[in-house]
């Protein structure tokens, strides 16, 4: 019967300071969308378990390959950083919490490194300074024993990579090397000479040709000769200027509740690759976090020369869609949960939840996918038959 008392004492100060965890709360500024642009408001951040840093009950926001976390005192620019992770991630877990999505885990207390320049490595976490990485963001997994280095071990975390200007080399420079080359002139110049040489021919044998249309051929043959010599010309004047590439992952709201959806549905797809499901789920749910469908564009100042996410991506299936290239970058997938959601009404987002079950990191897009989702129509809709239909309806369109 002690024992019994003793263990409930245990429980009831565990709780009490469980629940003085929760009552530090800061404002901050951070970036939010005012329609098509990132603006700067004051807004709470709640859940702190420190009064001067920025650590919390579910995050910790670190700099690089800190231990600790990130503190007031510190540079403003990175405490603005660190508050606008915060935020964002506060608002995504809040999200998915309201999700519901059976055996996700949204209570663990997650790293969060930001200005990260090291590469991951799944033996020391850390690869050496020599290899150094900058733009974008990663959601890593906890270490494993039998690969991990001994004495190195870390749970799950996600990495805000440092911005870095990029300059690249334009595309069009390459496509006036190729229309410079002769062989190509050569194939254009004389389709299009032989199409007015041909009717030049008719015309006079038929006896229909005149002055008029004599002129409009030759003048046609000498624009066609001259467009074929100075597009080269043309196309390289607008690759001397260079492409710009930077991106501050950690001011982009939308690619933090895309990698926070990384966490949300690790126990579905793992941590390993990425692939077509894995990205678009979290970018389906990032979409509906931001209320935009349109994920990380219109970023000036924090990004540039990156490519946005659309929902309302048009394109059909293609075998390179199972790639990972494709897959992190794309937006077929995205675009595909979707048009599935709108088409199925209130039961989409339901349906779609549903089909995370009959899913995992193996999964593949062409087979697995159409599969999990129609089994998921089965399982909970209320008229089975008409949601099956609408889904088909959108595969279909896809080209599944």
């Amino acid at each position: 019967m002690k024992l019994t008392y003793f263990k409930l004492i245990l429980l009831i100060f565990s709780s009490s300071l469980t629940w003085g965890q929760e009552v530090f709360e800061r404002e901050h500024l951070v970036h939010i969308r005012s329609k098509n642009r990132l603006i700067q408001e004051k807004k709470t951040l709640k859940d702190l378990t420190d009064e001067k840093c920025f650590e919390g009950k579910y995050f910790k926001i670190v700099r690089q390959t800190d231990k600790q976390a990130i503190c007031l005192e510190q540079d403003p620019e990175l405490v603005f950083k660190a508050a606008n992770v915060y935020y964002h991630l506060t608002l995504a877990r809040e999200f998915y919490q309201n999700l519901q999505i059976p055996n996700s885990n949204l209570d663990r207390k997650i790293t969060i490194r930001i200005e990260q320049d090291r590469q991951y490595s799944e033996t020391l976490q850390f690869r050496g300074e020599m290899f150094s990485q900058a733009n974008g963001a990663l959601t890593i997994g906890p270490s494993e024993d039998h690969i991990a280095h001994d004495h190195y071990s870390w749970n799950e975390e996600i990495w805000f990579f440092v911005k870095k200007r990029v300059t690249r080399a334009n595309p069009l420079r390459q496509a006036a090397r190729v229309v410079n080359q002769r062989e190509f002139k050569n194939a254009i110049s004389g389709n299009l000479l032989l199409y007015d040489f041909v009717k030049v021919i008719n015309s006079w044998t038929s006896g229909q040709l005149n002055a008029y249309r004599l002129e409009f051929h030759l003048y046609s043959m000498l624009f066609t000769v001259a467009a074929v010599e100075l597009m080269p010309r043309v196309i390289s004047l607008f690759g001397l200027f260079p492409q710009v590439y930077f991106e501050d992952t950690a001011m982009i709201p939308e690619v933090i509740y895309h990698e926070y959806g990384h966490i949300a549905l690790d126990h579905v797809f793992g941590h390993k690759m990425s692939s077509h499901l894995s990205e678009g789920y979290p970018n389906l749910f990032a979409g509906m976090i931001a209320q935009r469908d349109r994920l990380a564009g219109n970023n000036r100042g924090v990004a540039r020369g990156t490519q946005a996410k659309r929902a309302n991506a048009r394109g059909l299936y293609s075998l390179t869609e199972e790639f990972v290239q494709n897959a992190a970058f794309g937006s077929f997938t995205y675009a595909l949960l979707t048009d599935i959601q709108e088409n199925l009404g209130e039961e989409g987002l339901p349906i779609l939840i549903a089909a995370l079950k009959h899913l995992s990191h193996q999964s593949n897009l062409k087979k697995d996918f159409p599969r999990a989702i129609l089994r998921a129509a089965d399982e909970i809709s209320q008229n089975p038959r008409a949601a099956k239909l609408r889904i088909n309806q959108s595969l279909k369109k896809r080209g599944l």
